[in-house]
């Protein structure tokens, strides 16, 4: 089931195996798979020595994306998110949800409430993540708005309170680059230093390219296949985010 659709799918690896497979010598082996998930196709790649563990490893990060997927997205009706929407008072939430809520919180108090994990019904009723958005009257709004707002959402350990019955909890905004650190912490249990977990506008880049670091390509917003700007980067996540 999709998350809202990213709005940039835009970032693209350059380079990637093609740069491992020039510089590298026959001992160095590649595995590299995508699936769709989470509303856009994630890739995992993976460099080393012995291709079985690194086939283990892109397995394993992929089931590990998915378990956390099922916990995370509204799209699911068992997951965390949908139970807590769907209660009055909140409730007991897994302890992944729990770390992602808590830093959504303190990502919130930051922002004085720019960020905000409150705005599910909102969403809906913009229809961002579908084919066709529509502009709402300023009516409904108003009603998707009430009892919104970070303060709304307290957490006491593994127990998430709502203060409002309707309010509707949506974790789109940082749920996604949680789960790709999880990813890639399970590329590194695996002994894996070299590879990339990207979903969408959402990338980690482990380790670096065998001559410098890797080097990313930002798609140009008003450019059909223009590149707007390149970044180099080593043990660090690109997210990227736009009108397109």
């Amino acid at each position: 089931m999709p998350w809202n659709r990213p709005l940039i799918i835009g970032i693209i690896l350059l380079l990637l195996a093609l740069g491992w497979l020039r510089t590298n010598s026959g001992d160095t082996e590649l595995v590299r798979r995508s699936r769709l998930m989470m509303g856009t196709i994630v890739e995992v790649v993976a460099s080393g020595q012995d291709t079985g563990q690194l086939n283990v490893a892109v397995d394993d990060a992929f089931a590990e994306m998915a378990r956390l997927d099922r916990l995370l997205s509204r799209h699911y009706q068992d997951s965390d998110v949908s139970r807590l929407s769907q209660s009055s008072k909140g409730g007991k939430i897994a302890p992944e949800t729990a770390e992602v809520v808590a830093l959504g919180l303190d990502v919130a108090r930051r922002s004085k409430g720019a960020f905000d994990m409150t705005l599910g019904h909102l969403k809906i009723l913009w229809g961002i993540d579908q084919e066709n958005p529509v502009v709402p009257t300023q009516a409904a709004i108003a009603e998707a708005l009430e009892g919104t707002g970070f303060q709304s959402l307290s957490l006491e350990g593994l127990n998430l309170i709502k203060q409002s019955p309707q309010l509707m909890v949506d974790l789109g905004g940082i749920a996604k680059g949680y789960i790709v650190d999880q990813a890639v912490m399970v590329l590194k249990k695996h002994g894996v230093t070299s590879g990339a977990v990207n979903a969408g506008g959402d990338m980690y880049l482990l380790g670096q390219h065998p001559e410098h670091p890797w080097r990313i390509g930002i798609q140009h917003p008003r450019e059909q296949g223009g590149i707007l700007t390149t970044v180099q980067v080593r043990d660090k996540a690109v997210v990227t985010s736009g009108d397109y």
